[in-house]
């Protein structure tokens, strides 16, 4: 489970899934966590995360993207 704190890595299909380039490996701390369905009014249960990643900027990937370290 990944939680407010948690220190992630952003695997690779994340930036595949949004059409972008995976040019090197991410690392940041979640911020927050997010329902998908609150946030982009969808229509699933996925849990999103506020991430802020290495190079400072703050991101918003699936739950299930983010790998724990």
């Amino acid at each position: 489970m990944i939680s407010e704190g948690s220190l992630v890595s952003v695997d690779q299909h994340a930036f595949t899934y949004a059409g972008l380039n995976f040019e090197k490996e991410f690392v940041g701390i979640v911020l927050t966590n997010l329902s998908a369905r609150k946030y982009f009014n969808l229509d699933t249960d996925d849990n999103l995360c506020e991430v802020m990643i290495s190079d400072g900027r703050i991101c918003v990937f699936y739950e299930t993207d983010l790998v724990s370290l």
